[in-house]
């Protein structure tokens, strides 16, 4: 009886004991609080699409205070000007010179010893004359060459060999006297459209206007002073004391 009742615990006993040092050894692989491993699993991070559109609220903007010798980078130099691409053109200094001329207002001619002279703004254009610098930090010189009547022809000169390079440059003007408004008077009329008419029929625009003179009849200044002349006093001196 004695031997069948150790041979039965045997088994049991013997899962305790594993049961036992499976507990023991679980325990010693438990961290302690405090002791917890410093080296964490990383999270890969996502994948970052290239070219994509960051957006930025008003709010996430921050203010750049520039100080007064500062420039800023961002800034248009001349907001007037359109932005220069690779496709435009930009304006040679014989173009600055032509359009510079080209803009000069010509109010005046006379006679010199060269020929005419000519005042186109500030500039006074002679035959043989050199012109005067019309931009800035200016390289090429210009003569002019010859003046007519309703034109000016400028030559470019060489800077190395001073002499004439083939460019030309010819300026035209128009000095004959206009009309630019024309008064009611005695002779014009208002039309059926409100536009002045001449009196007699004849085209307005084809009328030469100049000075009005007094009827033949009228007495002259002279003449009437002649008939007030005082008794005995002779025209001549009387002329004279005047």
């Amino acid at each position: 009886m004695k031997t069948y009742f150790h041979t039965a615990l045997l088994p049991a006993l013997a899962g305790l004991a594993l049961g036992a040092g499976s507990i023991a050894s679980a325990q010693e692989n438990i961290p302690l609080a405090g002791n917890l491993p410093s080296t964490t699993t990383a999270t890969p991070l996502p994948k970052v699409a290239r070219n994509r559109v960051i957006s930025i609220m008003p709010g996430d903007k921050r203010s750049l205070v520039l100080k007064g010798d500062e420039r800023n980078p961002f800034a248009r130099r001349n907001p007037d000007v359109d932005l220069i691409t690779e496709e435009t053109e930009q304006e040679t200094e014989a173009d600055l010179i032509r359009n510079v001329l080209n803009n000069l207002p010509i109010t005046g001619r006379s006679n010199g010893p060269q020929g005419y002279r000519v005042l186109a703004g500030e500039i006074i254009f002679e035959r043989g004359k050199m012109v005067d610098q019309v931009i800035e930090s200016q390289t090429e010189n210009l003569i002019v060459e010859r003046i007519t009547d309703t034109s000016i022809e400028l030559a470019w000169i060489d800077a190395e060999t001073g002499k004439l390079n083939g460019k030309r440059l010819t300026l035209t003007y128009d000095l004959t006297p206009k009309v630019r408004y024309l008064l009611k008077g005695p002779g014009l009329v208002s039309g059926p459209d409100g536009d002045l008419i001449a009196a007699d029929g004849t085209d307005v625009n084809s009328r030469r206007f100049g000075t009005k003179h007094a009827p033949k009849e009228t007495p002259s200044a002279d003449q009437i002073a002649t008939d007030q002349l005082p008794n005995d006093i002779p025209a001549t001196a009387f002329k004279e004391g005047q």
